[in-house]
């Protein structure tokens, strides 16, 4: 678990050899959705962590590791934006 470097590689390996289709409707997302989250495009909502954490049969540790990881990504986006507007 420690090797994972986004919350999209995270969430592949989650998914393993299902498709992004099937994963999607499983976890009652559209598979641009999946796609976009496992491209790093796009920030997962609490509510498709939980439900990941259902259908893959996550632990705590794992759901913890994966808000860990998308909100860590979420500190470096900001901080990027910030950058470029004080530049401005």
């Amino acid at each position: 678990m420690l090797n994972h470097r986004t919350f999209g590689a995270l969430c592949r390996e989650w998914r393993g050899e299902t498709t992004q289709t099937e994963a999607a409707g499983l976890l009652g997302i559209l598979q641009s959705t999946l796609s976009k989250l496992e491209a790093d495009q796009r920030r997962p909502s609490t509510r498709v962590i939980a439900r990941m954490a259902e259908v893959y049969g996550l632990d705590d540790l794992d759901v913890a590791y994966a808000v860990r990881l998308a909100c860590a990504e979420m500190a470096v986006a900001g901080d990027e934006e910030g950058d470029d507007a004080d530049r401005s």
